[in-house]
């Protein structure tokens, strides 16, 4: 998150607050863009004070020269010229204050399936930032129970200043065809729009479509080449890139509500081996944290869309903090 001190901030009468930023700065809480000539406008900063906010400009234009960082908050002195409806948003002193040591807030729909999933998609980078802001209480994953209830926290919530600022939201898609989200995954998405927060749907059903099912198959065929999984995965494997997509794999096609043109031609017989999915802990997959960078490798060849980099992407521009 970048904090964007504006002119107005510099002012002895705000001398505490700027010594309360400078404190959390250089403890990397925020980056801190702000034009150096400023800090002439407040004459009761101490020598330590402004070599703390010469330091913190040192970090900003060292870092935004690198990374591409999209989470910008503007501070401003009066609190009449604040408007969290804009673009980027404008707070006061004491908003900002509160924004910087407010944890950060991944919503996802379970906590512990679907955090497994993300920290499988990123790479060992990004991974380990997350989970070191994780530890210092600055991020937290939060699930939410399903992507309807998740919908009914984004209707009831009123925190505005954290809305801008520090969430992102991940939801499944559940499409029953290619590209189009279920009803309240597409009401979660319009909700995230309108309300100015970060987010993303997945192009694929839900996250066990992530799956690489190549290291599935090669993993299994070593211990038993014939076996009823195999068999599953193989024929998984058969379908089109938008079959595979959409397909319900906890489920499989006792799931009724399919497109009717999906899955015609997959034959009766591969229908009726596929019938009963492949049960409903097969997100387990993505718990073994032993493994998390070689499943990472693997779901990263088998992002035919480049989303996972995507999603990638859309994280550090908005988590990243100075190091």
């Amino acid at each position: 998150m970048i904090l964007q001190i504006e002119s107005s901030v510099f002012d002895d009468r705000y001398s505490g607050a700027l010594k309360f930023f400078s404190n959390l700065g250089i403890n990397n809480y925020a980056y801190f863009d702000f034009k150096l000539n400023d800090l002439k406008g407040c004459s009761e900063l101490s020598e330590d004070t402004i070599q703390e906010w010469e330091l913190l400009d040192d970090v900003y234009t060292r870092d935004s020269a690198s990374f591409e960082m999209t989470n910008r908050v503007v501070v401003v002195a009066k609190q009449q010229e604040c408007d969290l409806d804009k673009t980027p948003p404008v707070v006061d002193i004491e908003s900002a204050k509160r924004l910087l040591t407010t944890p950060f807030e991944i919503w996802l729909e379970n906590a512990r399936n679907d955090k497994n999933f993300l920290m499988c998609a990123l790479g060992r980078n990004i991974r380990g930032r997350l989970d070191e802001q994780n530890e210092q209480g600055r991020l937290r994953f939060d699930g939410k129970g399903g992507v309807g209830e998740l919908k009914k926290n984004l209707m009831v919530n009123n925190d505005r200043l954290k809305e801008r600022a520090k969430i992102f939201v991940i939801i499944d898609s559940d499409s029953d065809s290619p590209y189009t989200p279920g009803r309240d995954n597409q009401e979660v998405i319009s909700l995230c729009r309108e309300k100015g927060i970060y987010n993303h749907c997945l192009e694929r059903r839900m996250i066990e479509n992530y799956i690489p099912h190549e290291y599935e198959i090669a993993k299994r065929e070593r211990y038993d080449a014939d076996s009823p999984i195999v068999q599953k995965w193989k024929i998984y494997r058969s379908f089109t890139l938008d079959q595979r997509f959409c397909f319900h794999l906890k489920k499989g096609f006792k799931y009724q509500s399919y497109h009717p043109d999906l899955y015609s031609g997959v034959s009766r017989e591969d229908k009726d081996t596929l019938e009963n999915g492949f049960g409903q802990n097969i997100a387990d997959f993505f718990s073994d944290l032993e493994q998390r960078e070689v499943i990472h490798q693997e779901m990263k060849a088998h992002d035919e869309t480049s989303e996972l980099e995507n999603i990638a992407d859309k994280i550090q521009k908005v988590t990243r903090l100075p190091k």
